[in-house]
């Protein structure tokens, strides 16, 4: 069943890749309450690995801490990120025992009817599910109308687009979701990121083209050049419908911790992500060939 437009926010598992999932509860408990005051819909606190304790804690999001976040406070449903081939169903209890709302599979395009299935199987146990096809304006048509074949028959509550990248362009936007958005099954997502600093043009236009949810960090926290900024997105979206979101508590936020963050890390956009997005390559790589100082701009 569709819903109404939707916010996701995903500092804490995305903003992770930046400070090794390095956030003190306490300060995602804060952020969980201010975000669910802004008017956010979901908040993503990590991943769910099937991993050691050695694993940082938001990379592993066990039970017991998101029982804790969520502990008293009557907000935003949370979700967490699963990367296909990780984790096993028995990684998580009956939903109605769990913390945890929606689970989101990240998959690539080799793996996506493995996927599917496993993401059946997590539904049975009572969760919100929603596919994060990684790359997918990367498809190749053949792909694409494989992959919607498949999910002619899917009961997911959300699919997603990632431009993985960052290589959209606004005007590529409409035509890669609008046949997910036509079959008219699932609400269609989409995550931005910001190599051609153009993530809020595209996820704009996403929201046009019909999705039904979009993400973004705090500050853009994120791997990389990042990602749409939450706070720009609930700015623009409290313009429009000014009863269910309060930009200020996202600020709050953004002032309390990301400034400090900022200063420590290092995200946003750069040259090494422009290229990546350019030439359609991960951007660690992108960066690794860009501080070697091996080659000439012409020739990277």
């Amino acid at each position: 069943m569709k819903t109404m437009f939707q916010t996701l926010d995903c500092t804490i598992r995305d903003g992770g890749y930046i400070n090794n999932w390095d956030f003190p509860l306490r300060m995602v408990r804060d952020i969980y309450w201010r975000l669910s005051r802004a008017g956010v819909d979901y908040v993503e606190v990590g991943f769910r690995d099937h991993a050691d304790d050695n694993t940082p804690l938001w990379r592993r999001s066990p039970e017991n801490e998101l029982q804790l976040v969520k502990k008293d406070i009557h907000g935003a449903k949370l979700s967490v990120m699963v990367d296909y081939g990780k984790t096993t169903t028995d990684d998580f209890l009956p939903a109605e025992d769990s913390a945890i709302d929606m689970i989101r599979v990240a998959v690539h395009k080799d793996k996506v009817p493995q996927a599917l299935d496993f993401c059946e199987a997590l539904q049975e146990k009572g969760y919100i599910l929603s596919i994060q096809l990684m790359g997918y304006p990367q498809y190749e048509d053949h792909e694409r109308q494989d992959v919607l074949r498949r999910l002619e028959s899917s009961s997911l509550g959300y699919v997603y687009v990632a431009d993985s990248y960052g290589s959209l362009l606004p005007d590529e936007v409409h035509s890669i979701l609008q046949p997910l958005v036509a079959l008219n099954r699932f609400n269609v997502g989409f995550h931005a990121h910001n190599n051609l600093q153009l993530a809020f043009a595209n996820s704009l236009e996403a929201m046009k083209a019909g999705a039904r949810i979009v993400d973004s960090t705090l500050y853009g926290m994120g791997r990389g050049a990042g990602n749409l900024a939450t706070e720009t997105l609930l700015s623009y979206l409290q313009q429009q419908n000014t009863d269910k979101y309060n930009v200020i508590h996202a600020l709050f936020c953004v002032d309390m911790y990301m400034l400090g963050l900022k200063k420590r890390y290092d995200w946003g956009y750069q040259l090494p992500f422009m290229l990546s997005a350019v030439c359609q390559c991960h951007p660690s790589f992108a960066r690794e060939v860009v501080e070697a100082r091996e080659y000439t701009v012409d020739e990277l």
